[in-house]
């Protein structure tokens, strides 16, 4: 159980996803002020080994260059041995882009964004990026 009483991360809290990093959760989550373009990525950790909880409060995630832009669907990328955040933002390609950018661990982004220019699909959205393993390789799908 969890209740977050900052209002920039409350009353809108959506689109969760949960990732195991050694012997904690991650919740990672998108949330605002009630406000559309005030959408941010955020992260609870859990204070034990059960994904239920309970959880307490991590951090914001954002890119260094992007510290306070418009963000949501956090999807966490394990490759090599290093941890990534990708997320829908605003970028040059467009409103609702897919950028992507280092952490040091689960709840610090460690450097600035790189945009993915994700063409195909549906020009107008792309949201919840998701990273499938198969076979050694990895492949984005949002």
């Amino acid at each position: 159980m969890w209740t977050d009483s900052d209002p920039a991360r409350d009353p809108n809290i959506w689109a969760p996803e949960f990732y195991r990093f050694g012997d904690r959760w991650h919740l990672y989550y998108t949330a605002d002020d009630g406000v559309d373009e005030h959408h941010r990525l955020y992260v609870l950790e859990s204070e034990g080994d059960d994904p239920a909880g309970p959880y307490r409060f991590k951090a914001k995630l954002a890119p260094p260059d992007h510290a306070d832009d418009f963000a949501i669907d956090a999807g966490i990328l394990r490759l090599g041995g290093r941890l990534y955040l990708a997320y829908s933002g605003i970028n040059r390609y467009r409103h609702n882009g897919i950028d992507i950018a280092p952490m040091s661990d689960p709840y610090t982004v460690s450097g600035d964004a790189v945009a993915i220019d994700a063409a195909g699909g549906c020009p107008e959205v792309r949201e919840g990026p998701e990273f499938l393993h198969r076979n050694g390789r990895v492949r984005h799908v949002d």
